[in-house]
């Protein structure tokens, strides 16, 4: 006969486990490529049947320590473009709030969806890059920056998400970054982003 009570005792005792090597795959794939904070941690929650908006929002504060671990480190190989954090952030910051206070009026369903989508449309996009782009720095005009943090922010605030995964290929595409200094600029970015989304959430 089948016996629930111990079945759910033995998920209870795997759930650490797991919590344990989500952690591990988070860091790894922010540390690589920038990304990978809420757009890894949240489908992975959800099949640990963690509740809709609790996948969403969870992984945000997961988002801090590795950003500001990998930030360092891409700092200290002189990848990160400071000019471009600081503009993203300036618009995405508030944005963030604006969004994150709007999220609660969107069925958790249709985050859900946004979520996978937005991922799959920016993993088949960065798929069919080579190289990224040519490596011209500071070559992003202000007001550029300032829309691109505006309306990563709203997203990232109304997807709960740290908003790497938005910020690395408009880093690529708009800013013409290569692979590394976008990773790295958008990791640190992220950062700035994860904060008051965090604190709103």
């Amino acid at each position: 006969m089948y016996n629930l009570k111990a079945d759910w005792r033995w998920c209870s005792a795997l759930a650490p486990i797991a919590a344990v090597g989500m952690g591990a795959i988070i860091g790894f794939s922010s540390g690589l490529f920038g990304v990978g904070g809420s757009s890894v941690a949240t489908p992975l929650l959800r099949l640990m049947d963690v509740p809709r908006f609790a996948a969403l929002a969870s992984p945000l504060p997961v988002n801090l320590p590795t950003a500001i671990v990998g930030g360092i480190t891409y700092w200290l190989k002189r990848k990160v473009r400071g000019r471009l954090v600081l503009l993203t952030a300036l618009t995405g910051a508030p944005a963030v709030v604006a969004g994150s206070y709007l999220s609660k009026d969107v069925p958790g369903r249709i985050l859900m969806a946004l979520t996978g989508g937005f991922v799959v449309v920016v993993s088949l996009w960065l798929v069919r890059q080579r190289d990224g782009g040519e490596g011209h720095r500071e070559c992003a005009p202000a007001w550029l920056l300032l829309a691109i943090g505006a309306i990563t922010g709203f997203l990232s605030g109304l997807l709960a998400n740290g908003g790497g995964f938005l910020l690395m290929p408009a880093y690529l595409l708009l800013c013409r970054l290569d692979i590394q200094e976008a990773a790295a600029t958008s990791l640190v970015a992220a950062l700035f982003l994860a904060v008051p989304g965090t604190i709103v959430h």
